[in-house]
């Protein structure tokens, strides 16, 4: 009976730990793991709930940054919309003013279809577009940054060498260009202009045939 026992407690207790587990990763506790070493089937289990709670960690994390991304980039084409909107009450900006006002619509509804597309598939690695032609793209974000709050009114000056490319995904470059260009602003005194310049570094002259 001693040594029944024995075995017993010693078969219950990896259960139990993993129930225990289990149980505060479902109340929130997403860093919870077993980190068993056991070389049974108790730890063979442990070990495949701790890589299922990594990558559910993963997602979700992937998921709140995700989220902080949109809500962040959609308040600038918003802001736009609020101020050609007032454009538009006016005759001799009404067509300018209606014009911004469809390009931002149209930017809405490109991070729409972002995050629906990001809801449906991860992507694989490697994944990513094509060339882009920095010049005009970032022409058209220095025109949109000038209806922005606070850049109402600011010069934006930009240089960017002839027939400079970069490549992946046209959006996540916009993206990221304009947050670096909307910041600049931010941190520019009053009546200076901001002057935004794109070329290739020493080592990618090298490396260019």
């Amino acid at each position: 009976l001693a040594l029944a026992y024995v075995l017993a407690r010693h078969l219950a207790a990896p259960a139990r730990r993993l129930r225990d587990t289990v149980e505060r990763f479902g109340h929130g506790d997403l860093t919870v793991r077993c980190r068993s070493s056991r070389p049974d089937e108790f730890g063979d289990l442990s070990r495949s709930f701790d890589r299922m709670a990594d990558r559910i960690e993963e997602l979700i994390a992937d998921e709140r940054r995700l989220l902080q991304d949109v809500s962040h980039e959609i308040r600038s084409p918003l802001a736009r919309l609020k101020y050609a909107v007032e454009l538009a009450d006016a005759e001799d900006t009404r067509q300018a003013a209606l014009a911004q006002i469809r390009k931002d619509v149209n930017r809405l509804t490109e991070l729409a279809a972002d995050l629906l597309e990001s809801t449906r598939s991860e992507p694989g690695p490697g994944s990513g577009g094509g060339e882009t032609p920095l010049d005009p793209l970032i022409a058209d974000i220095a025109a949109d940054c000038r209806l922005d709050g606070p850049c109402q009114g600011r010069r934006i000056v930009t240089t960017v060498a002839p027939g400079l490319t970069v490549r992946g995904d046209v959006e996540g470059i916009r993206r990221a260009i304009e947050n670096v260009v909307r910041n600049g602003v931010s941190h520019t005194p009053q009546g200076t202009p901001v002057t935004v310049r794109a070329g290739l570094s020493l080592r990618q002259r090298a490396l260019r045939p």
